[in-house]
């Protein structure tokens, strides 16, 4: 158990005090919009961004107190001051700021298939952690996006999206294709990471996914037989046709008619 903890438990009148200060609303917001607010030491640079949270002049990396609230580091259950206990913490000390710029896709399955709609749904995650206990960087505002994707010479668009939606989703078709008994089809989810200033580059934008291959052939349709093209085609075959040039003298036909 950490001294500070222990201090506190062991002196009712220090807990009463503490509690009372909770109640009055010292304490620092845990939400993701708090912190990104907060700026303890009034630079104007929020403390999730600040290489100097306390604005004492040292850096959070050597600095004793980081967040300058007279605990020691080694004895802070909350070394940077941002409401969550070092241990769930996955950046404690504030040195790089735990931003969002990877995905984790859901919803696609190998026995979907091709010309078929399925929904999408993702998570916004950290590289660092690999969760989403992540914050976006400073200036990322909601917008809307599509998802893509593509097969080859085929490419489908989901519809317009607002990615950082609490639960969000996208529907979109699953391109076609007739050739082999699956295909490989690449879904584009880049519009989320230019969004939120990830690199699209880096992998995990892109998501590729084999789907079982549907092919709905189409017979061709055939022409009604009738005296009138009956005799088209006599008069085609007496002229020395028959060689594809139906079409042709059935023009030259109807211009003479």
């Amino acid at each position: 158990m950490p001294l500070l903890v222990r201090r506190l438990l062991l002196s009712p009148f220090i807990a009463f005090f503490a509690a009372t200060l909770l109640i009055a609303g010292c304490s620092k917001s845990s939400t993701e919009a708090g912190l990104e607010k907060e700026d303890l030491d009034g630079d104007g640079i929020a403390n999730i961004y600040d290489p100097d949270i306390d604005g004492d002049g040292i850096p959070n990396g050597q600095d004793p107190d980081i967040d300058g609230d007279g605990i020691p580091n080694d004895q802070d259950p909350d070394i940077d001051g941002d409401g969550k206990p070092n241990g769930k913490d996955p950046d404690p000390e504030n040195n790089d700021p735990n931003y969002c710029d990877q995905i984790h896709v859901f919803g696609l399955d190998e026995d979907d298939k091709t010309g078929s709609e399925i929904e999408l749904t993702w998570e916004i995650q950290s590289s660092k952690t690999g969760d989403e206990n992540c914050v976006l960087k400073e200036g990322v505002t909601a917008g809307f996006i599509q998802v893509a994707a593509s097969a080859g010479d085929s490419n489908t668009k989901s519809e317009q999206t607002n990615p950082l939606e609490e639960n969000p989703s996208a529907k979109i078709k699953i391109p076609e294709a007739c050739t082999g008994e699956t295909v490989e089809v690449t879904y584009d989810f880049t519009e989320i990471a230019t969004l939120i200033k990830a690199d699209p580059n880096a992998p995990g934008w892109k998501v590729t996914q084999r789907h079982k291959v549907e092919c709905e052939v189409v017979a061709a349709s055939c022409p009604s037989l009738t005296n009138g093209n009956i005799q088209k085609a006599i008069d085609d075959y007496r002229r020395g046709g028959g060689n594809g040039k139906y079409q042709g003298y059935d023009r030259d036909l109807q211009q003479r008619v």
